[in-house]
């Protein structure tokens, strides 16, 4: 417990000096990894991502997920485009809601899906350029039935834009 306090002080004296770039101009190079669990079933992704600020505190992007089962073999993948505006007026802190619209495609099925996803979050700058990101997201695919619900931990850099 010690230590875990320890690391969120050291977290919380970084974003006292970092600046939020959520700018205009600004691009995003960054990505996340998930992990949801439902009865038997486990889920984990990773998704690097690209993007970049149309104005401020509205960024667009793509995303590229790559995901394995454990009730399947094999590992899918999903591209999405993304529209991520950010809120607040904090340089260090920024909350953001997350939606897009993409392609599922996994190894045991012959034809793509069409895939969309919602999710809201909390980016903390830990430098001027460095956002780590938390978020909560729900995912559906066409013609299955349930939907995914995840936690995802990532980082994003900030580039440009001054």
């Amino acid at each position: 417990m010690k230590k875990v306090l320890l690391v969120m002080l050291v977290l919380a004296s970084f974003s006292n000096f970092a600046s939020a770039q959520t700018k205009k101009g600004t691009w995003l190079l960054g990505g996340s990894a998930s992990y949801a669990s439902q009865g038997d079933f486990n889920n984990w992704a990773l998704s690097p991502s690209i993007g970049g600020f149309i104005k401020d505190n509205l960024a667009i992007g793509a995303d590229v997920s790559l995901a394995g089962m454990s009730d399947v073999e094999g590992t899918s993948t999903t591209l999405a485009a993304y529209i991520k505006p950010y809120f607040g007026s904090s340089e260090t802190n920024k909350w953001f809601a997350k939606g897009g619209i993409g392609s599922f495609k996994s190894s045991y099925m012959e034809d793509g899906k069409f895939a969309y996803g919602l999710g809201l979050g909390n980016a903390s700058f830990l430098t001027k350029n460095i956002a780590l990101e938390v978020s909560a997201n729900y995912t559906k695919i066409a013609d299955f039935d349930d939907a995914l619900f995840d936690l995802r931990v990532g980082f994003q850099i900030h580039i440009g834009g001054n």
